[in-house]
C-alpha cells in the first residue's frame, strides 16, 4: 500500500513540473500560420506562450511581413511593434510590411507604417519600392501617401523598371498621371532600352494618360539611361566622372562579365606575368579642349605577390601618350575583394 501511494505522489509531481499542452510553445511554422489569419488576442497569448516574434519561414518570411501580407487587422501589426518588432523588418526576398500593405490597397495599415516611421523606400530583393508595388492598383491613394512621404517616382529595381514603367504597362491610367503630377521621368529607359510609353497598349492609347505620357514624350528628346558601376567612382571632377560612367556603358558588356566574376569570387582570365600583368581596354573622347583623351582600364596584381589573383582594377585617363597615371587624378573605378 505505501509503495503504491508512493507512486501515485511521484507520478502527480511529475505531471505538475511538466508543461501543460495549452501552454507549450507554439512552432515557429505554426505561429507563421496563425499570423495569416490570427486575433491581436490570439497572438498576444502565442507570444507570451513563447512564440518567436523574430521567427523566419522556409522562404525567410517574418511574422510582421507576414500580416502585412494576409492579415488585414492593423491591431495585429500593432500588437507586433509593441513587443520591440522594427516597422522596417525584413520578410527575406519579400521586402518590409509596406511592400505589401501598397500591394494590397490596405490604405490605413499604409498610413500606419508610414506614421511610425518605416523607410518608404526600402526595397526587396530585386529592387522594388513599395510605390513600385503601388502601380498595379487602380486606387491611387496608397500611391498619393507613398509620394507625399517621399517616396522616389523614378527609383528603378534591378530590371531598370520605373514605377512609371510598371504604371503603364499594367494598363493603370490613373496611376500614370498621378506619377506624371509627381514628376517622373517620362524617358527613362529600362534594361529592355524600353521608355514608358513603350509597354503602351491599345487600351491604354484611348486614354488621357496616354495622351499625357504621349505629349511629354514626344517634346523631349529620349536619352538612353547610363548604366552605374558597381564600384567606387573617383574623378576629380563632374567632365571625368561623366567619362567614366561613359566608357563603362559603352563597354558594359565585357564590364558586367568582369563584376560577376567577382562578386562570385572567380577568375576567369588569363594573366602574362611576363609582359607585366596589365590588360588594357580603351576608350577614346574629347575633351573641352578638342584634344583626345583615352580612358584605359587596367587590371593589377596583388602588389604583395602573394596570389595571382587581381586586386584592384583601376582606370587611367591620359591626356596624351607621354602622361604617367597620377592616383588620385582625375579618376578611376576601383574594385576590391575581401580576403
Amino acid at each position: 500500500m505505501r509503495k503504491r501511494l508512493v507512486f501515485i505522489f511521484v507520478s502527480v509531481l511529475m505531471l505538475l513540473c511538466l508543461p501543460s499542452l495549452s501552454t507549450a510553445k507554439m512552432s515557429d511554422e505554426d505561429f507563421l500560420e496563425l499570423c495569416k489569419t490570427g486575433t491581436p488576442a490570439e497572438i498576444i497569448k502565442a507570444i507570451k506562450d513563447g512564440a518567436n516574434v523574430n521567427a523566419t519561414g522556409e522562404f525567410g518570411e517574418s511574422p510582421f511581413v507576414t500580416v502585412a501580407m494576409y492579415n488585414p487587422n492593423l491591431d495585429v501589426l500593432k500588437v507586433f511593434l509593441e513587443n520591440g518588432v522594427s516597422v522596417n523588418t525584413t520578410g527575406s526576398s519579400m521586402g518590409v510590411a509596406l511592400h505589401h500593405a501598397a500591394e494590397n490597397e490596405n490604405i490605413e495599415i499604409t498610413k500606419f507604417l508610414l506614421d511610425a516611421g518605416v523607410d518608404v523606400n526600402a526595397m526587396d530583393r530585386w529592387g522594388g519600392t513599395a510605390l513600385l508595388y503601388s502601380t498595379s492598383n487602380p486606387n491611387v491613394e496608397v500611391m498619393k501617401l507613398l509620394i507625399k512621404a517621399g517616396a522616389d517616382v523614378n527609383e528603378v529595381n534591378e530590371y531598370g523598371s520605373s514605377p512609371l514603367h510598371l504604371a503603364v504597362e499594367k494598363n493603370n491610367p490613373n496611376g500614370t498621371l498621378v506619377l506624371l503630377d509627381a514628376g517622373a521621368d517620362v524617358n527613362a529607359f529600362d534594361d529592355e532600352d524600353k521608355r514608358p510609353i513603350d509597354y503602351a497598349d491599345g487600351s491604354f492609347k484611348k486614354t488621357e494618360a496616354y495622351k499625357r505620357l504621349k505629349g511629354l514624350s514626344d517634346n523631349v528628346k529620349p536619352k538612353k539611361r547610363l548604366i552605374e558601376p558597381k564600384c567606387k567612382i573617383i574623378a576629380a571632377n563632374d567632365e571625368m566622372r561623366n567619362l567614366i560612367i561613359q566608357f563603362y556603358n559603352e563597354h558594359y558588356k565585357v564590364m558586367s562579365k568582369l563584376e560577376n566574376v567577382l562578386e562570385k569570387g572567380a577568375w576567369a582570365f588569363d594573366w602574362d606575368m611576363r609582359s607585366g600583368a596589365y590588360i588594357m581596354f580603351a576608350g577614346y573622347f574629347h575633351n573641352t579642349q578638342g584634344g583626345v583623351s583615352k580612358l584605359y582600364v587596367r587590371f593589377i596584381l596583388d602588389s604583395s605577390g602573394k596570389d595571382e589573383r587581381i586586386r584592384i582594377i583601376r582606370t587611367d585617363h591620359f591626356f596624351d601618350s607621354s602622361t604617367s597615371f597620377t592616383p588620385g587624378l582625375p579618376g578611376w573605378l576601383e574594385y576590391e575583394l575581401a580576403d
